[in-house]
């Protein structure tokens, strides 16, 4: 998502720029309803999904630091 990039890009990363990112990601998102899943509950799950990938990635890479 380019949004998300852009937000991640250009600033230090940090729990609130992270939230932002996935925030960013969860508005562009155009899921749709089915029997599985309402679209709103794929929305979430987008920024919910979006935040913990990038969560873990940041706590990898300040192990590796």
């Amino acid at each position: 998502v380019h949004e998300a990039e852009e937000i991640l890009a250009h600033r230090t990363i940090s729990e609130a720029v992270i939230n932002n990112a996935a925030e960013a990601a969860q508005e562009v998102s155009t899921p749709i309803d089915d029997v599985r899943a309402s679209a709103r509950y794929r929305k979430a799950m987008v920024k919910e999904l979006t935040r913990r990938g990038l969560l873990e990635v940041w706590s990898q890479l300040k192990k590796e630091a």
